[in-house]
């Protein structure tokens, strides 16, 4: 989205353009300017051992996608070291999706009175032991949320 704002549309690289539709790239350029204008891009990673014996910390990053008309959460992009091993990443990668949906919709305050990683309606943290890399996807945004000034 920032690399995408910050393009001129008189200036594009001749591999955006195709001949005769230079004048219809830069207005296609400028509709998805203007549609991203309002969101703000907040980024921020969470650190934290995945079990009492590890001896390194797993690292998350997560990148919200704040509509600022409304400050809702429009979209959500999780990366880094989602599990420790086999079946906790298989578990998080199954349900990657329904942790991101989670948050989709809700508004910045919301999101930030919340004082424990929620309770994801389609599995259960206690029975799968996701509960550490749960902590640090939240940790992750509540951090990234914290610098939105909207």
């Amino acid at each position: 989205v920032e690399e995408v704002l910050a393009l001129d549309p008189l200036q594009l690289h001749d591999n955006l353009t195709v001949s005769g539709l230079t004048v219809s790239a830069n207005r296609l350029l400028l509709a998805i300017q203007d549609a991203f204008a309002s969101l703000a891009v907040l980024s921020a990673s969470a650190s934290s051992y995945p079990y009492a014996e590890a001896e390194q910390e797993h690292e998350i990053t997560a990148t919200v996608y704040v509509d600022q008309t409304d400050h809702t959460i429009v979209g959500l992009a999780i990366t880094g070291v989602l599990g420790s091993s086999g079946s906790y990443q298989n578990t998080m990668l199954a349900n990657l999706e329904a942790i991101q949906d989670y948050y989709l919709g809700q508004t910045v305050a919301d999101v930030l009175a919340l004082t424990q990683s929620p309770i994801y309606p389609t599995f259960s943290v206690s029975q799968t032991g996701v509960t550490i890399s749960l902590d640090r996807i939240f940790t992750a945004i509540q951090m990234a949320l914290g610098g939105y000034d909207g």
